[in-house]
């Protein structure tokens, strides 16, 4: 981890998820010298703790690949002959893992569950939280966006999406770029304001209190944190009988309501901040909570043909 930090400049939140996946190495691997162990003691290692856990793929790939990433370190420095890892394949193990996902259901609220969260959020209009949802269903932004938007960002037309809260070990900062800009910084994107969102960034901007940011709390002019904003937002969910529970639902709607207003896959990633790809591939649902819709057009279409 050092070497990853003073070699490498990663983050400390890069070098602290890998110590928290680290964990799940078993301490007969730790205790071991590492020039004796073995590809069959690491697959042992995976049938006989890892795979009872039920891990998720993505977890069973990344810890491979952390292990890897030590041996190849460890070879360097002369301290094993040898990287185990390079003989162990990921995939062989993926169909021991929770291969369950997440239904469109789960993704994406539906119209109705909009309808329940906005009608609640009127009887909030004095948390921040709150009003940080209600923009998120209109804009489709991310959390991290939400709580580092300023108020110098917005203009009567569009939010200037530029920058983003992190968490950087256990300190919270702002940084002034986007998740998908982190690599390749494009100066952001610009999303254009609804009457609904110049609304919410009214009530945010008649929050009591000086702060740069749009939403604060009426006591503290710092930023509202991550953390506070997806716990609010679970608890109000859970309260309202919503299926989803997290901000990512909004874009996941959001996506779908400019799908239902024409706009191409080339405008929606523009407006959302990714690749057209990623909008083809994980942004386009089949929702089967449309199927109402489609049966009833279905119909129609086919009674006008006859």
């Amino acid at each position: 981890m050092d070497y990853k930090k003073s070699c490498l400049n990663r983050s400390d939140k890069t070098i602290y998820d890998d110590k928290i996946l680290f964990r799940q190495v078993s301490k007969k691997l730790l205790e071991e010298n590492i020039n004796e162990i073995t590809d069959d003691e690491v697959q042992r290692f995976i049938v006989s703790t890892l795979l009872p856990k039920t891990p998720k793929p993505a977890l069973l790939k990344r810890l491979l690949q952390l292990l890897r990433a030590v041996f190849d370190y460890a070879v360097r420095k002369k301290l094993c002959y040898d990287n185990p890892l390079k003989y162990i394949v990921a995939q062989d193990y993926y169909k021991y893992c929770n291969q369950k996902v997440k239904t469109d259901e789960e993704k994406a609220f539906s119209s109705e569950e909009l309808t329940k969260l906005s009608n609640d959020a009127e009887n909030h209009l004095d948390n921040p939280r709150v009003l940080m949802a209600l923009l998120a269903q209109e804009t489709g932004m991310r959390v991290g966006e939400l709580t580092a938007l300023h108020k110098e960002d917005i203009d009567d037309r569009f939010i200037h999406v530029n920058r983003q809260q992190i968490k950087d070990g256990n300190e919270i900062k702002e940084v002034p770029y986007t998740k998908d800009e982190r690599l390749h910084p494009h100066n952001g994107r610009y999303i254009p304001l609804t009457e609904e969102a110049k609304r919410i960034i009214n009530l945010a901007n008649n929050i009591s209190g000086e702060s740069l940011y749009l939403f604060h709390d009426s006591n503290n002019p710092d930023m509202v944190t991550k953390d506070s904003y997806i716990l609010n937002l679970r608890r109000r969910c859970r309260r309202l009988g919503c299926i989803p529970t997290n901000n990512h639902a909004f874009r996941m709607a959001f996506n779908s309501r400019l799908i239902e207003m024409g706009f191409s896959s080339s405008d929606r990633a523009l407006i959302l901040g990714h690749e057209v790809q990623t909008n083809e591939a994980h942004y386009s649902l089949t929702d089967s909570r449309r199927l109402e819709d489609i049966s009833k057009k279905f119909l129609l279409t086919h009674y006008s043909l006859t």
